[in-house]
């Protein structure tokens, strides 16, 4: 009886192992037969080949074919320019009713924005230096109750080393994304009101501080996608010269806002967006403060900056 026992265990285990052999062979033909490009993309990330759908609109109707499904989507970051035209390219949901609705706060009284010129390039070797010392100086000014968006790892690393050297001296809690858990770190930044809490992108969205803890929200620069991203590349190729109008810009604008609503939580905060991206300003024609709340805008340039 026992023996019968194992010899069942082991079939089991070589069933097993033998499906789990043949998810990893279906998925290595997937990845190395790139037919699928520019729909899909594939790319290489350290030992692993991986491969993502650029565009959802083909995938994500079928789910809802079935006419008893009724759809009702909700969010303060749906409209692009106050049109939901982004949002059905990127769904393949076609709305039948659209509403618009206004904030129900008093947003201009409630908080400004800070447009920062810093009159460097990304990729100038003193740009990581004028970001670290421009947010200092921001937090420094606030007592802290700042939440610092970074665009890449490299400024999370520099800015974070800066605010850290220099926090004994400001008198600031440095919290850094990464050091601990989210959830562990957003504990601390409540508790402290003279905490900077620095992260990256995915701490644009999910970010409930309202009160006296949160008051100003500082993004490095308009998050456009880095030119290297491999479904980027391969949405590039998909929609040709209407990329950037299409796709990039109004994702970028989307993105904006969300990291700005991280700072308005209720009708009694107050506080301020500083954003250290000139571009807001000099390319008019893109239209990113218009995709902002309609407050107050101040505009700086730091003096100094090496080109």
């Amino acid at each position: 009886g026992g023996r019968d026992a194992n010899a069942l265990q082991d079939d089991g285990r070589i069933a097993v192992w033998n499906g789990e052999l043949t998810a990893f062979r279906d998925s290595l033909r997937w990845c190395c037969d790139t037919q699928n490009y520019p729909e899909w993309a594939y790319w290489r990330e350290g030992g692993s080949l991986k491969s993502s759908c650029v565009n959802g609109s083909d995938l994500i109707p079928p789910a809802f074919d079935d006419d008893e499904i009724k759809v009702i989507a909700l969010s303060a970051t749906m409209t692009v320019d106050r049109s939901f035209e982004y949002w059905a390219n990127e769904t393949g949901l076609a709305p039948d009713e659209t509403a618009v609705l206004d904030s129900p706060f008093d947003l201009p009284s409630l908080m400004e924005i800070d447009v920062v010129d810093l009159g460097l390039q990304v990729m100038s070797p003193g740009y990581a230096d004028a970001v670290a010392r421009v947010c200092r100086k921001y937090a420094r000014e606030n007592g802290g109750a700042t939440l610092v968006l970074l665009s890449s790892r490299r400024l999370l690393t520099a800015v974070s080393a800066y605010l850290k050297m220099n926090a004994e001296k400001d008198r600031l809690n440095i919290l850094v994304q990464g050091d601990l858990p989210r959830t562990d770190l957003l504990e601390l930044f409540k508790e402290n009101e003279r905490s900077v809490l620095v992260g990256m992108a995915s701490f644009r969205e999910g970010i409930d501080v309202p009160g006296e803890a949160l008051t100003q929200v500082i993004i490095d620069r308009i998050p456009f996608p880095h030119p290297d991203d491999p479904v980027g590349e391969a949405r590039a190729k998909l929609e040709g010269r209407e990329n950037f109008v299409k796709v990039v810009l109004p994702g970028a604008k989307m993105q904006l806002r969300q990291a700005a609503g991280r700072l308005i939580r209720t009708g009694a905060d107050r506080g301020r967006v500083v954003i250290l991206d000139g571009r807001i300003v000099t390319r008019p024609d893109w239209k990113i403060l218009n995709s902002l709340p309609a407050v107050p805008v101040k505009k700086y340039r730091l003096v100094g900056a090496r080109k």
